[in-house]
């Protein structure tokens, strides 16, 4: 199997490109490459730290998040293994971000040039299409909603 490099796990989370994941995909993915990535604890997950984060199966199907810091818990239910991958992308890309800026291996970027360029050029010429303009509407409507009332997660 070959894993994705810091720098491609980094750009698939932090564009969050619609990468099939599942808990334990992207928990093994973010193994590699950071400290406090999820880990399998008897049937929960547990990450990060200060705060520190847990999920536990809900028996009514996906999810009980509970998020510690310092005395404090908050608990929230995700409905499906979807919505705790989609949690850990929104945890986790912000941890690549800054290195991205600062600190990037040239074989990485010589690896991903070619097809950066190619995805560049090819939404130059998707971006009139018509189904691109309500795609936006509907994305800009959803973002607008989750800010206004939060997301799941948080």
């Amino acid at each position: 199997m070959r894993w994705l490099s810091e720098l491609e796990l980094s750009i698939a989370l932090t564009s969050w490109f619609p990468a099939p994941w599942t808990p334990a995909a992207l928990a093994q993915s973010l193994a590699r490459v950071h400290q406090d990535a999820p880990v399998l604890q008897d049937r929960a997950w547990a990450w990060l730290s200060d705060p520190d984060f847990a999920a536990e199966p809900n028996p009514a199907g996906g999810w009980i998040v509970t998020r510690s810091e310092r005395g404090d818990r908050e608990t929230a239910h995700l409905t499906s293994d979807h919505r705790l991958t989609v949690m850990w992308q929104d945890h986790f890309r912000g941890k690549f971000a800054f290195p991205l800026a600062h600190s990037v291996d040239p074989e990485d970027v010589a690896a991903l040039a070619a097809a950066s360029l190619a995805a560049q050029e090819f939404d130059e010429r998707d971006a009139d299409y018509s189904y691109r303009t309500s795609w936006r509407a509907t994305r800009d409507e959803a973002l607008a909603t989750a800010r206004r009332y939060g997301h799941p997660g948080r």
